[in-house]
């Protein structure tokens, strides 16, 4: 995760630098990102305080009770922030042999692509990667939502980092 947040920083325009929340679009990180400097200054300004959020709850998730495949899904995913930190507390136990498939859910077609990118590097090639470029299901009558998943391990940890 620091390398994301790393490289995202390094690419920030010099207009938005030394404010990057305030970049053209970003609606304080609510918004559907549609260009590359969205992206980088998301990061810039909100990459930190994910991982801060991050580290407070994976704080006392149940690693231990990890005894059998599994798979994720993160809802929101924005650039995969929340994959790719509990994917290094993983490897960090020992568990990562373990984690089968990560979902990747996304109304934003350049964020998932970064989040795409960011989780393989992660993983390598030893996971399955599925990116879902769609909104989560709403009362809005959104008609361009998610309808359905196809859960194939005993154990599915599912993220919501940012939603």
């Amino acid at each position: 995760m620091d390398d994301v947040i790393k490289a995202s920083l390094e690419n920030v325009s010099d207009v938005n630098k030394s404010r990057p929340w305030f970049c053209n679009g970003l609606k304080h990180g609510t918004a559907v990102l549609t260009t590359e400097e969205q992206l980088c200054c998301y990061i810039a300004a909100y990459g930190e305080m994910h991982k801060q959020k991050l580290d407070k709850a994976l704080e006392t998730f149940p690693f231990k009770n990890i005894d059998s495949n599994f798979e994720i899904i993160d809802w929101g995913c924005g650039q995969g922030l929340a994959s790719v930190h509990i994917i290094s507390k993983l490897r960090d136990k020992n568990l990562l042999a373990k984690l089968k498939k990560v979902t990747l859910i996304e109304p934003s077609k350049l964020a998932i692509n970064r989040a795409e990118f960011n989780v393989n590097k992660a993983v390598g090639n030893s996971v399955e990667v599925v990116s879902i470029q769609k909104y989560l299901p709403s009362y809005s009558g959104n008609t361009d939502s998610i309808e359905t998943l196809h859960i194939e391990e005993p154990i599915c940890l599912h993220l919501f980092s940012n939603i």
